[in-house]
């Protein structure tokens, strides 16, 4: 993501965060619409997996709030969850109401992660912004990145084109695109879950 794009991110989501607090409003979502994303992707990435999340080293890019943390909590169970976004405010919110979870400011393209760092990484919502001109480009380097830094899957949604109206707020993407990214850039092992509920998309990576 270029400078400018990136302060447009963060400006939009510090401006949502004051008008709505602490709530899905401020990273512009519906109540209901974060949580069944939540939960399709925790589902996704047992189901391909085979495996439980239960004591897991997590991470999630793009946490926003925190919200997903106490979603893995009440589902899951114990968890070793860290969160990381480009907004601060919203970071210094999700420190103040989870202390037991680790919360950072990091943009992973300046500070990348650590390769293997992660058993899971989530990505929930990042790829949605309309306002970004380098939007493929940006999906690809992120999915490399958080591929890298997971030992066993990377978990993350996105809006398809193959809708029947187009939005302003929202940024979509080709699914045979992203499909033919993930396939050449990081694995062959690879579950896409196309209009699981209006026009998501969720995919999950495996080792």
């Amino acid at each position: 993501m270029n400078s400018q794009n990136q302060e447009h991110v963060v400006e939009s989501y510090r401006m949502s965060f004051q008008q709505h607090g602490d709530a899905p409003e401020a990273l512009q979502w519906s109540v209901e619409g974060q949580r069944w994303r939540f939960d399709k992707l925790l589902d996704i990435a047992a189901q391909t997996t085979g495996q439980s999340l239960l004591g897991k080293r997590i991470l999630e890019i793009g946490c926003g709030l925190g919200h997903l943390y106490p979603v893995l909590q009440a589902e899951i169970g114990a968890v070793d969850y860290y969160g990381i976004d480009i907004v601060p405010e919203l970071i210094a919110r999700a420190k103040e109401k989870f202390p037991g979870a680790n919360f950072e400011c990091r943009d992973i393209f300046q500070s990348p992660l650590l390769q293997g760092e992660f058993d899971f990484v989530f990505i929930s919502g990042v790829f949605n912004a309309p306002f970004r001109n380098d939007s493929q480009a940006f999906m690809s380097s992120m999915l490399q990145h958080a591929f890298a830094a997971s030992r066993t899957a990377l978990a993350f949604n996105f809006t398809s084109s193959h809708v029947n109206f187009i939005s302003e707020d929202t940024n979509y993407f080709t699914p045979e695109w992203v499909l033919s990214e993930v396939l050449e850039k990081l694995s062959k092992k690879v579950q896409m879950d196309h209009h699981y509920r209006n026009c998501d998309v969720a995919v999950c990576v495996c080792r």
